[in-house]
């Protein structure tokens, strides 16, 4: 009795535990929700307000994307990449730049791709630090290291450590429609690349393994051979199976027949030695002599 008391008190501090840390999470999630959206809201601004300016990718506008880099070359650790690289392709890297702003603000605000967002989020940020705010002094007024930061915790969340995103859903969509093995191969690989963790459903074991179906009786076996034999035309296969109904039938009669007769022979009574009827019958069986000729009259 002591037993089942701490079991089932240990049962309830188990179930509290799992059900305090999915709060936990579940709060964590909503806690992310505001940064979540300011990022989104910072990057979808940005990325837009660069499509829709026309001097941003016009190498003769002062507000072309190439001289901006050039300027900010000077006093960047990574001033070689910038101006071998990225000056000689402006236009491609604003190109994707701008793109790539909008469409990272799009995968943050509606949980789409959402750690691959963050993490290309945080890798622009990265870059804009190192290239743009890098001399601001003291360090802490940069906002691209800000930003750097706020990115991370999301890239570290993932996509279940934050509400409302839809690539758990996408992930289950996903699992759900391709074989066993190929499941347990992505399975990992989305929980790693998503930050998702998809349930992938067990193995069939032989306690789920369906029933065995139940042995055909002779009437299903002759119904089988019957209807065989309507539709190929031959009935020796008709025959068989009711000679062979028969034999068993005859078998299964001349076994309750023999167990009948040992079962009366058992049990039948032997008639007495010294009964009256025994004496009837040698009185019978004697030879009539004269001496019992004169006795009956």
């Amino acid at each position: 009795m002591q037993t089942a008391t701490t079991t089932t008190a240990t049962t309830g501090r188990f179930s509290d535990t799992l059900r305090s840390s999915w709060l936990t999470s579940r709060a964590m999630g909503w806690a992310l929700l505001p940064l979540r959206l300011y990022l989104a809201a910072v990057f979808l601004y940005a990325g837009w307000s660069k499509i829709t300016n026309p001097q941003f990718l016009n190498p003769h506008a002062r507000g072309y994307f190439g001289h901006f880099v050039g300027f900010m070359a000077k006093q960047s650790p990574i001033s070689g990449f910038l101006l071998h690289v990225v000056i000689p392709h402006a236009q491609l890297f604003g190109v994707l730049v701008a793109y790539g702003e909008f469409a990272v603000g799009l995968g943050t605000l509606l949980g789409i791709l959402f750690r691959p967002a963050a993490f290309f989020g945080l890798f622009l940020n990265v870059i804009y630090y190192l290239s743009a705010t890098w001399h601001a002094h003291p360090f802490y007024t940069s906002d691209d290291l800000d930003l750097l930061f706020a990115w991370s915790a999301l890239l570290l969340a993932g996509a279940s450590g934050v509400a409302l995103t839809v690539d758990p859903w996408l992930s289950r969509w996903l699992l759900e429609r391709i074989s066993a093995d190929r499941r347990a191969q992505l399975a990992p690989v989305l929980s790693f690349v998503l930050g998702v963790s998809p349930t992938v459903p067990a193995p069939l074991t032989e306690s789920a393994a369906p029933l065995a179906e139940p042995p055909v009786t002779s009437a299903a076996t002759k119904a089988a051979a019957t209807a065989n034999v309507k539709k190929s035309g031959n009935t020796a296969p008709l025959k068989s199976a009711n000679n062979a109904t028969k034999t068993t039938a005859a078998g299964n009669i001349a076994t309750k027949s023999s167990a009948g007769g040992n079962s009366a022979g058992k049990t039948a009574p032997k008639p007495a030695g010294n009964g009256p009827t025994n004496a009837r019958s040698s009185a019978a069986n004697r030879p009539v002599t004269r001496s019992t000729l004169s006795r009956r009259g």
